[in-house]
C-alpha cells in the first residue's frame, strides 16, 4: 500500500505506521501522544503520510503546551502477532 494512496481495495493492509511521539527532556523517553475527543481519547496515530499532516496542528500544540519534543516516526516492519474473531 502507497503511503500517499487514499485508495482502499478489499484485501489491503496496513504496512507502515505512523505515529507522533512526545520525547521526555529528563531522560528523552518516548510516549504516543493522544488528543481527547469529546469523551475519547485518540492517539495520533495513522497509516499514511496524509492522515498525519492531518493531526500536525494537534501534536504542535502539544509540543508548545508540555514544553517538549514531539518526533514523527514511521514504523515499517509488519508482524502479525494474534488474530481474535472470525474470518472475513
Amino acid at each position: 500500500m502507497s503511503t500517499e494512496s487514499a485508495d482502499r481495495r478489499r484485501g489491503d493492509r496496513v504496512t507502515e505506521l505512523w505515529a507522533y511521539l512526545a520525547v521526555d527532556p529528563s531522560d528523552d523517553c518516548e510516549g504516543i501522544i493522544g488528543t481527547r475527543i469529546g469523551d475519547i481519547w485518540m492517539p495520533l496515530v495513522g497509516a499514511d503520510r496524509a492522515r498525519m499532516h492531518s493531526l500536525a496542528s494537534v501534536a504542535a500544540g502539544v509540543a508548545a503546551i508540555e514544553k517538549c519534543q514531539v518526533r514523527l516516526v514511521r514504523f515499517t516492519e509488519r508482524t502479525v502477532m494474534e488474530t481474535i474473531g472470525i474470518e472475513v
